[in-house]
């Protein structure tokens, strides 16, 4: 296994919720800069940059997948979920600022909560517009903290938790939650903090996401979308926060990171997302200027342990044949049965995975949490036990289990090789695997996980960088409740560990609830680590003023080419 030192600007070892880190000394962590008690600012993090901002020009960015539209609850705020591109229209109301290692605020201009964090208040930044000439006020931000809890797939679950928004003056709005939530104010620096005009969006109806024309009051504005081609957006010229220097933003897709990196070096493109291990070590090698995040279970197999499909019509069938419409009915898999579920994790052997996938330039999880993971408890995934899990899939046959897995991935060259290993180590076990769906576009495989609901296993990542962002995307998981649970996994004790993290208030409380976490992973078997994931956004040495923001996105509103 190979490591690598991450430049200054990469992922913070601090605290708070969701992007890279929110730190807070008084309630949350001591290990961070900013409170979560409130806070106020002017500005972002500066770009780490001398040179004179030179005008004008296309910055091209290298995507990890292709954006189907740019609208706030499509995302979650990471790169790997168009990110960036939403943050380029919308802004946010609060910036993580990796470098100073604190939350900025943006268009809102501060932030406060009451003593057992159930109440936070953001005041809004006076005189602000969107780029339709709407005011950007608290209704406006209402409206969107709304849409976000009903609409936003990956918020869901945990958006239950914000039980009221109320407007209690044009320009100050309250969010009250039903229990206490000290990291609260980490959402809003992602896909909640990114505010939509109510004016566009209800102009826009259904076709909103793809023709979102001056729906924001970023630096940049929706110019056009084109399927398999690029999304463009053009400089808003009433940026509340200045000048921005580039005419235009190109966001295109290219499969493969090596692909990717290909382009960056040819100069096809300037910046380039990468996700694979081998080609995140060619960039650092190559000494390009970038900014990296350590994503604790970025790699896994993701089991189908009877996730639940809501019936329309009595479709899909048989399982929703008879049924009314509206009823919800589990799937019925080989991962329903736990037996199957830990042969599958007792056939995996890591490092052989990371040597076929990523040349063993990776971060096998042989931990589930990564050692960068600032509450780590050190719990360790099973080791490969083939005659044990050769016994558990015996057993599960007796059981009239007929040994056949299906396995859904996508066709990237890493995510390839991870998918030939699982195959050949399922099969030593005497699995039959269907490997007809483990050779799909991105785009699919999410299709076969969120939308269809039609899977076995699945190569999946998360995005659970070492901050507090970890309980959101776990929670929104494996909380049995969750909106965006993709596996099914129903579990009082997880839920009440869940729980335990989320009220957590020191680090010794949050490192226990993560062991509990952590515990259940490995014995329910729920789902199987792979690998931790390195992500990195890396650019040209032509490219200057990248602001380094959450979740390995960056803010290109100050950036120039030269």
């Amino acid at each position: 296994m190979k490591r690598n030192c991450l430049r200054t600007c990469a992922f913070a070892t601090v605290i708070a919720v969701m992007a890279v880190a929110c730190g807070d000394s008084k309630s949350s962590s001591s290990t961070g800069g900013a409170s979560t008690t409130g806070g106020s600012a002017t500005t972002a993090a500066s770009p780490a940059t001398t040179t004179a901002p030179v005008k004008g020009g296309t910055l091209t960015i290298g995507t990890y997948a292709e954006a189907p539209g740019v609208d706030p609850i499509m995302t979650s705020g990471a790169g790997t979920t168009y990110g960036m591109e939403v943050a380029a229209v919308y802004d946010r109301l609060i910036q993580w600022d990796p470098v100073g290692k604190k939350y900025i605020p943006r268009l809102a201009q501060s932030y406060s909560a009451n003593a057992d964090f159930t109440e936070w208040t953001l005041k809004i930044r006076p005189g602000v517009k969107f780029a339709d000439g709407t005011a950007y006020d608290a209704d406006a931000v209402k409206f969107n903290f709304d849409r976000q809890k009903a609409s936003n797939a990956i918020l869901k679950g945990p958006l239950t938790n914000m039980k009221d928004v109320s407007v209690v003056d044009p320009l100050t709005v309250k969010v009250t939650l039903t229990d206490s939530w000290p990291g609260f104010v980490g959402v809003l620096a992602n896909s909640l903090g990114m505010i939509a005009s109510p004016t566009a969006v209800k102009a826009g109806g259904a076709g909103f996401a793809t023709n979102p024309v001056n729906a924001g009051a970023g630096p940049f504005q929706f110019s056009s979308l084109k399927p398999k081609e690029a999304l463009s957006l053009k400089r808003n010229p009433t940026y509340w926060d200045g000048e921005v220097y580039l005419d235009e933003l190109k966001f295109v897709f290219i499969a493969g990171a090596q692909a990717t990196y290909d382009a960056l070096k040819t100069g096809t493109i300037d910046v380039a997302f990468l996700r694979e291990a081998a080609v995140v070590d060619q960039a650092k090698k190559a000494g390009l200027d970038g900014v990296s995040t350590v994503e604790t279970l970025g790699e896994m197999i993701l089991v189908n342990a009877g996730v639940e499909v809501t019936c329309t019509g009595g479709k899909p069938e048989p399982l929703c044949t008879g049924q009314p419409d509206n009823a919800k009915v589990a799937t019925k898999t080989p991962g329903s049965n736990k037996t199957v579920r830990q042969a599958v994790q007792l056939a995996i052997d890591l490092p052989t995975i990371d040597q076929r996938a990523n040349a063993g330039t990776g971060i096998p999880a042989s931990s589930i949490y990564d050692t960068s993971f600032p509450w780590n408890p050190n719990v360790m995934e099973p080791k490969q036990d083939v005659e044990q899990a050769k016994k558990l899939v015996q057993q599960a046959k007796a059981a009239g289990w007929d040994g056949k897995i299906r396995l859904s991935c996508n066709n990237t060259p890493a995510r390839q090789g991870t998918a030939l290993s699982i195959q050949a180590m399922l099969t030593a076990v005497g699995m039959d695997v269907d490997m007809s769906r483990a050779n799909q576009d991105v785009n699919q495989v999410i299709g076969d996980v969120i939308t269809n609901k039609n899977f076995d296993l699945a190569c999946w990542g998360l995005a659970t960088p070492p901050d507090d962002w970890a309980f959101v995307q776990l929670d929104s998981i494996f909380r049995s409740t969750s909106g965006s649970n993709r596996t099914g996994y129903k579990s009082a004790a997880m839920d009440a560990a869940l729980d335990e993290e989320k009220k957590a208030s020191n680090d010794a409380a949050k490192t226990a609830a993560y062991k509990k976490i952590a515990d259940l992973i490995v014995a329910d078997a729920v789902t199987v680590p792979i690998a931790h994931a390195e992500e990195r956004l890396t650019w040209s040495a032509k490219v200057h003023g990248p602001i380094a923001t959450s979740f390995t996105t960056a803010d290109f509103s100050k950036t120039f080419k030269k």
